[in-house]
């Protein structure tokens, strides 16, 4: 119980903290807002977009052996699938998706997930955010080396006691802002109505923990493995710049494939834990990307498609190649339609 009030208040605080930002940049970005191209852009940002979400949510913690490439030991959570809801309405966009509860009541803290996602997108300013945990994990280990007889190709296994939180963010200025909607790609509160695309600049942070009972590596391989990679807990934060070009091609005016690919350089502050070294602290430059492609339908009231997106992040360490690689895959359904309002929403009308 104490788990799930715990982690509770922290998805609130998150929540809140993510509400308080998106106002204090659309406060900023407001007086930005330039016309846009209405041959190239349609606004609906005037009505609710209510859309109903079929969410995969895949996380990939990847731990390389420096002394062999040819082993890798990855973990993943188990039953991604997840359902939801967006809101959208005028600049502000809220999807909240979460797992059905296991079949014993008992196991929802053993082995449980949440998920929200939040954004604010003008003409120029684009800020997009996720925050995300997980508890429990399946672990993989694959060893592609069959002179090492002593290993197993593959070994599978189960780990309850691990749990992970991440929360990431990112501001980007488009610069083609006038005959780009990025709100068009992403949300459809608007609808590109012929191609264009936009270079993009930016800003992006990211904070990640991961902790276990013991160290993520199992006794059985702790001999194959390089002292730092048996992390038992690990906390990085990273803030990075952000270059890259977002392009949506438009096809028989209503549909549409969107394709993006912003690539990021950052500065990481990593502390962690080994199972017999407390207190270890590495910092320095790291490489991160997003990626993204959807492709849909975005009439005047109905819209639907899918979506596909990529965040990868790399983590420093002290022994060259000991570093986990941390990897989140969206994998999104979505069907929604637009009304008129029916009530005034504070902060917002």
């Amino acid at each position: 119980m104490k788990y799930l009030v715990a982690k509770g208040c922290k998805s609130a605080f998150y929540v809140f903290f993510i509400f308080l930002i998106s106002n204090a940049i659309y406060a900023q970005t407001d007086s930005l807002k330039s016309s846009y191209d209405t041959a190239y852009i349609r606004q609906y940002r005037r009505v609710w977009c209510i859309t109903l979400i079929g969410n995969r949510r895949d996380f990939f913690v990847n731990i390389a052996n420096p002394t062999s490439a040819d082993q890798v030991l990855s973990f993943s959570p188990r039953n991604q699938f997840s359902w939801g809801l967006g809101f959208d309405y005028k600049w502000f966009t809220v999807e909240l998706t979460s797992r059905v509860p296991a079949r014993k009541p008992n196991s929802l803290a053993r082995n449980s997930q949440f998920g929200i996602r939040v954004g604010i997108t003008g003409q120029k300013l684009w800020f997009s955010s996720f925050y995300q945990r997980y508890k429990g994990m399946d672990g993989t280990f694959t060893n592609t080396d069959s002179t090492l007889t002593n290993l197993p190709a593959t070994l599978d296994f189960q780990r309850n006691d691990i749990f992970t939180s991440t929360f990431y963010a990112s501001l980007n200025y488009g610069f083609n802002h006038r005959k780009y909607s990025q709100m068009a790609a992403l949300w459809q509160i608007d609808r590109q109505l012929k191609s264009a695309g936009s270079f993009v600049i930016g800003l992006a942070a990211f904070a990640y923990n991961i902790e276990a009972d013991s160290t993520l590596v199992p006794a059985s391989l702790s001999n194959s493995f390089e002292k730092e990679s048996q992390v038992v807990k690990s906390a990085t934060k990273s803030m990075g710049v952000n270059v890259g070009y977002v392009h949506t091609f438009v096809i028989k005016k209503k549909f549409f494939i969107h394709g993006s690919l912003i690539p990021s350089l950052a500065y990481q502050r990593r502390k962690y834990a080994l199972a017999d070294t407390e207190n270890l602290e590495v910092r320095g430059l790291s490489v991160s990307s997003e990626f993204r492609i959807i492709t849909g339908y975005n009439g005047d009231k109905w819209f639907g498609g899918f979506a596909y997106s990529n965040y990868s992040f790399s983590e420093n360490s002290v022994v060259a190649g000991a570093g986990a690689v941390l990897s989140y895959d969206f994998l999104r359904f979505f069907v929604g339609f637009r009304i008129n309002p029916k009530v005034r929403i504070p902060l917002i009308d």
